[in-house]
């Protein structure tokens, strides 16, 4: 007879069958430690995905005390709450904590009032937003540019082309002559086949001066990069701007023209009875009014008004009488339009030179808010006309079409024929990928984004349709995620083309394999590249490859994924977890 075996006790618990749980199980196998996921249906495609993974799975609800339990969770290192139900990560953080009060966690959070209300109900917790950190590198592939601020260890410092800097500290990316691109190249590069491979993005010293540094805020509780004219996480427009928006929203440019110009013809009127007839600003203002709107004609009726004022004041009326006529179609027109079309309903002004995302979820209004906060028109799609978040897009000024992106119309509602770009980001590939064809289809050579999970479709599309540059929310999400189970900092996460660099900091423990090691243990081609060494308070930056490291050292390091869960084995003793 077989004896009962003790159950495994797992370092690492997570709670998710989506595409963040997926990818976490991922990152986390790469530490070689017990893992464990909470899956409440296994009938979810990324369950059946993460079962053939390997590691272990409880199937239940992860509120139930009895499941968190048969997870281990009462031994476990650190529980990630991966999925989308901010009520369902609090209540299930509650219960875990009672079960293990000394239990790291890390939580994923939408709600930004809620998460900073919550964050003192628990000893030790991270709050993330995938939306948050991956929404750059989607603005970034609109914008182009490539500059981001970052601050590290109490400096400000910007990844981007040589040229936005004034001294390099780090190679982030070279291109070769074929334009094949590599991330973390040496510093000093060799020459190949007679010309040397261009180094086109860095990490170095801001071209600003002191007082436009000064100007930044702290970054301390933010994980995204930067851009030097957009210095914070959310868009929170001011009142002006914002009421500016809603009005231009409302109206078509047909509409805004005809009032500026009624508003034209009551000035010169005004202006007129104030010269030659002689009479104070607020009478003319009056009588003007009256006049153009023809409800105040007997003004000009008194014997003692000159004949030339009289034939000026029926001229206005007639010119009153048109631009008012034309003003109440105009009104009558939109209106009708705007109800009439709550399907398929067409941005008003006929924008040129705009941003098309289609999806309003949480990356999708994220994405929006963060490329109107930069000075670009945006036009919204979205299927579902009770989505939550058509009310804060109106309160920013969003216009938004009620269609499935997929079809042409909506598209051409949307006038993609002069847009900027299209970015694809709903939660579906399928839809984001049908997008991307039907707007080639319309005007071949759009730029267009797509958001894709599948690593292996994005690959694909881009190398055999050319289609479009693909970004995914959970590959950019999962490394700060597992940083922060490993309670280690990511301090900034750098999109480059369809890849991400990621900025940490690191501990050094006593017993891992980098106690009473030289830094060059760590700092490899391609992965990781040591950026500052701190000791007792002393920060020193590029330190020398053959620096011997001790326990409560800090190194600041930049990282590509796969480089920073190698640092991440290196800096953390599993044993001591």
């Amino acid at each position: 007879m077989q004896p009962d075996l003790p159950e495994p006790r797992p370092t690492f618990v997570v709670c998710g069958s989506g595409s963040l749980a997926l990818r976490l199980v991922r990152e986390l196998q790469r530490l070689d430690d017990a893992v464990t996921v909470i899956v409440g249906n296994p009938e979810n495609p990324f369950a059946r995905r993460i079962a053939r993974t390997g590691v272990r799975i409880v199937y239940g609800s992860k509120r139930d005390i009895e499941t968190l339990q048969e997870a281990g969770v009462q031994h476990a290192q650190s529980l990630a709450l991966a999925d989308s139900d901010d009520v369902g990560n609090v209540h299930t953080a509650l219960t875990a904590q009672d079960l293990n009060p000394q239990l790291r966690l890390v939580m994923r959070m939408y709600r930004r009032r809620l998460a900073e209300r919550i964050e003192s109900l628990f000893d030790e917790c991270t709050l993330l937003s995938p939306a948050d950190i991956a929404a750059p590198s989607f603005v970034d592939a609109v914008l182009g540019d490539g500059s981001h601020l970052v601050r590290v260890a109490g400096r400000v410092l910007q990844a981007g082309p040589v040229e936005s800097v004034t001294s390099v500290l780090i190679p982030l990316a070279q291109t070769d002559v074929y334009g094949n691109i590599a991330l973390l190249p040496p510093a000093d590069l060799p020459p190949s086949s007679g010309a040397k491979p261009e180094v086109d993005f860095v990490l170095g010293e801001p071209a600003m001066g002191a007082a436009e540094l000064a100007k930044i805020p702290p970054l301390e509780t933010l994980l995204t990069a930067i851009r030097p004219e957009n210095w914070v996480a959310a868009y929170r427009p001011p009142k002006w701007r914002t009421l500016l928006a809603y009005f231009t929203t409302l109206t078509s440019t047909r509409l805004r023209l005809l009032a500026a110009g009624l508003m034209f013809l009551v000035g010169a009127t005004v202006l007129a009875f104030r010269l030659i007839w002689g009479i104070d600003w607020i009478d003319a203002l009056l009588r003007a009014v009256g006049v153009v709107t023809a409800t105040g004609y007997d003004s000009l009726l008194s014997a003692d008004v000159p004949h030339g004022m009289k034939f000026f004041g029926t001229g206005v009326m007639l010119l009153g009488l048109f631009f008012i006529a034309i003003l109440i179609a105009s009104v009558v027109d939109d209106f009708i339009s705007e109800r009439g079309g709550q399907r398929i309903s067409v941005p008003m002004g006929k924008p040129t030179g705009h941003v098309i995302t289609c999806g309003l979820g949480r990356v999708g209004m994220r994405v929006a808010e963060q490329l109107l906060e930069a000075g670009l028109r945006v036009v919204a799609i979205e299927k579902a006309e009770d989505n939550s978040r058509l009310l804060r897009a109106r309160r920013v000024g969003l216009p938004v079409i009620h269609g499935d992106s997929t079809a042409e119309e909506v598209l051409r509602a949307a006038r993609v024929e002069h847009a900027r770009c299209v970015l694809a980001v709903t939660s579906d590939d399928i839809t984001n990928l049908e997008t991307g064809l039907a707007v080639r289809a319309i005007r071949p050579g759009m730029p267009v984004v797509l958001r894709l999970f599948d690593g292996d479709l994005a690959k694909r599309v881009e190398r055999r349709l050319g289609l479009a540059i693909s970004r995914s929310v959970s590959f950019a999400a999962a490394p700060v995620f597992v940083a922060a189970m490993l309670d280690r900092a990511v301090l900034a996460v750098i999109p480059h083309g369809p890849r991400v660099l990621l900025i940490a900091e690191l501990l050094v423990n006593s017993g891992t394999d980098l106690h009473q090691k030289p830094i060059e243990t760590l700092d490899r081609e391609g992965e990781v590249r040591v950026l500052a060494h701190l000791r007792d308070a002393v920060t020193n930056w590029i330190p020398a490859p053959d620096t011997t490291l001790s326990a409560g050292d800090r190194l600041v390091v930049v990282a590509t994924r796969d480089g920073l869960s190698a640092a991440l084995r290196l800096t953390t003793n599993m044993a001591t977890l």
